[in-house]
């Protein structure tokens, strides 16, 4: 049930179960926020949750820059074997880290450890000792997990990333809402802990059982030029890491609630980009993989560019809408939580700004894809080092001048600079992805949906709607209907075209033959 051979039928099953996933994730959130309101404990919930995540986002990282293409290269040259003898390594390497780093947290007190690495004051982290003990085996359990997953979709098993994230959902969800009077914020990382429990010993099975995995067969990994790469890539990832975790770190240190307000408008602006952009990237991956590895720059290109020119159709437009309507939407979402005026305020701010950063992510995306699949690592590293010390410099000092609002000013700021900076990167390393039509296509979209959402707001002003789920199912309607209308008249993206007239031709042929049974 979990593997998926075709990467169109990859992306799309994938897909739907990364939707339920993340909604099931959300709601996590909102029932945190429901059941506890705004509190220090609340704010360092969701900061481990939120670093637990960080921390999965580096490994992943890691295992796909180096670790699974070399997996695929020996598989493909070697055999199965080999390739097996070599994860399994990796497998074994991060459980011994891991046991010495939490051993070393455990012995020096996970208060001390945690004022280290955040800027919670020492009173808050004292009563909340409990949550911070429970806290820690989720760091270690977050490495085996995501290898095992990472293994197990370079072999297509493409669900099994959303199947490990509804289990932790779920199982938090049902924590929360059994236990939460009687062990308050601890039941949600009980919950956790169990999930990513049954999760490994899930992921061990689904190996064993499909793949015939022989987890005692290792191959020490030797091999000077793989522990280069995996050096360059550590310390590319490391910077990556860092700036994911700066805007947690430096905000921790507001008041009471700043960590509550960012963590729900990220979730809520990486939405489209996790469910869409990254979930089209991570198969398209290993599409590049294979036709780089065959050397079919043609159908390469074609890939690239089809890739790059659906996911700007689609998060331009959601870029704009959350501009114009972020209010409405965290009205929408947490109004009936006790969450405070202050609260949701800041979400919204964050949330108007971050949503910005959908389109830019599309090429920086893809990009990072193109140069693990070409085996570009040093490339690949110096520029992510150099990418992301300007950005937490950035941070720094937008965040130390203009308080809240300096952190998403920087991250789009930083992310316009890369967008228009990769045009450079591909004539240098690539030179066969047509840049020039991606970029030119980019902008008219930009132009374009600019002009929609100005139409649509002007609209609604005209119109006086106040209530906030009403204002925006309407204006979701009217700008979902002019982007249409325009793209069916003047073209501006021919994929989607085609593939909207194509699924709207089967849909009234199905009705015609149903209603003539």
């Amino acid at each position: 049930m979990f593997k998926v051979e075709s990467y169109k039928k990859g992306i799309v099953v994938s897909t739907v179960f990364n939707i339920f996933n993340k909604a099931v994730v959300f709601f996590n959130g909102i029932l945190i926020a429901y059941l506890f309101g705004v509190q220090p404990g609340t704010d360092l919930v969701f900061y481990i949750n939120n670093s637990v995540l960080i921390l999965g986002a580096f490994i992943t990282a890691l295992n796909s820059t180096v670790v699974i293409p070399e997996s695929m290269r020996i598989r493909a040259g070697e055999g199965t074997e080999r390739a097996m003898g070599f994860l399994n390594f990796y497998i074994f390497l991060y459980a011994i880290v891991i046991t010495l780093v939490l051993a070393l947290a455990i012995i020096f007190d996970p208060v001390s450890f945690f004022s280290v690495v955040s800027n919670f004051r020492e009173e808050d982290l004292i009563n909340n000792k409990p949550l911070l003990y429970l806290s820690l085996p989720l760091f270690g359990m977050i490495f085996i997990t995501n290898l095992l997953i990472d293994i197990l979709t370079s072999h297509k098993f493409f669900t099994i990333p959303m199947f490990v994230g509804i289990v932790n959902g779920v199982f938090s969800i049902v924590c929360i809402s059994v236990f939460h009077e009687v062990f308050g914020l601890k039941s949600f990382l009980y919950g956790l802990l169990l999930s990513y429990t049954l999760n490994i010993v899930t992921l061990v099975y689904i190996m064993k059982r499909f793949l015939h995995w022989k987890f005692t067969r290792v191959h020490v990994v030797k091999e000077k030029r793989i522990w280069k790469n995996l050096g360059f890539a550590q310390l590319g990832n490391f910077t990556s890491t860092a700036a994911s975790y700066m805007p947690m770190y430096i905000l921790s240190g507001f008041n009471t609630g700043i960590i509550t307000a960012l963590t729900f408008a990220q979730q809520i602006s990486s939405l489209p980009t996790t469910l869409i952009t990254y979930q089209f990237s991570s198969v398209a991956g290993i599409k590049f993989n294979e036709l780089y590895a065959a050397k079919d720059i043609k159908s390469l290109n074609r890939v690239f560019y089809e890739c790059a020119s659906f996911l700007h159709f689609v998060m331009i437009p959601l870029c704009c809408f959350l501009f114009f309507f972020a209010r409405d939407v965290i009205e929408i979402i947490l109004g009936f939580t006790p969450l405070s005026e202050q609260v949701s305020q800041n979400a919204a701010l964050f949330l108007k700004y971050l949503g910005l950063l959908m389109p830019f992510m599309v090429i920086n995306t893809l990009m990072a894809r193109l140069f693990m699949a070409s085996h570009k690592i040093k490339e690949s590293f110096a520029y992510q080092v150099a990418f992301n010390i300007v950005l937490i410099i950035c941070l720094y000092i937008a965040v130390q001048n203009f308080g809240i609002t300096g952190y998403p000013a920087a991250m789009v700021l930083t992310y316009f600079l890369n967008f228009g900076f990769c045009y450079f990167l591909e004539k240098k390393f690539f030179n066969f992805v047509d840049f020039g039509t991606i970029f030119k296509e980019f902008w008219l979209l930009a132009v374009v949906n600019l002009a929609i959402a100005f139409v649509v707001v002007y609209c609604l002003k005209f119109a006086q709607i106040n209530h906030a789920l009403l204002k925006v199912s309407v204006a979701g309607i009217l700008y979902v209907l002019l982007l249409v209308g325009i793209n069916k008249t003047f073209r501006l993206n021919s994929l989607v075209t085609l593939h909207l007239e194509s699924t709207l031709k089967k849909i009234f042929n199905y009705g015609a033959s149903r209603g003539g049974q």
